[in-house]
């Protein structure tokens, strides 16, 4: 991705985000579905000090997916912490209630270059490894190979 189209895929983004906002607001306020906007935008980083495991896992579906994942990861590196990602509250829940005691939860920052930094750093991820065409632009970009 060029310089040009990363600046572009960010503005867009940032645009994107600005209108949805109210919708956003509307839902926490009649349905009571959470914002979570501070890890949203990469605070709220990890307890504990030195290197963790980073699994993502998106939804329930790929929360239920990774659990061989998470379970293997333990077994093999009992003492690296592992923190799973998910993008939903409903994936939110599967990992804290499935995961206790193997790995903790955070949300998947918004794919803005200062909340991805934050999340990598607050993470002190041992690893960052991603496939395919979902990887967010300013992750890759952010992420150490």
């Amino acid at each position: 991705m060029t310089y040009a189209t990363y600046v572009l895929y960010t503005a867009l983004l940032a645009a994107g985000v600005t209108a949805y906002a109210p919708l956003a607001v509307a839902r926490r306020l009649t349905r009571g579905v959470p914002l979570n906007l501070r890890a949203r935008f990469g605070y709220g980083g990890q307890d504990g000090r030195g290197p963790r495991g980073w699994v993502h896992a998106v939804s329930v579906g790929e929360a239920i997916a990774a659990a061989p994942l998470v379970e293997g990861l333990h077994q093999t590196y009992p003492s690296l912490p592992l923190v799973v990602t998910t993008v939903t509250p409903t994936g939110a829940r599967v990992v804290t209630e499935r995961f206790a005691g193997l790995a903790s939860h955070r949300y998947f920052p918004l794919d803005f270059p200062g909340a991805v930094r934050r999340t990598l750093a607050s993470s002190r991820c041992a690893r960052t490894r991603m496939r395919g065409g979902s990887s967010r632009s300013a992750l890759r970009r952010s992420a150490s190979w």
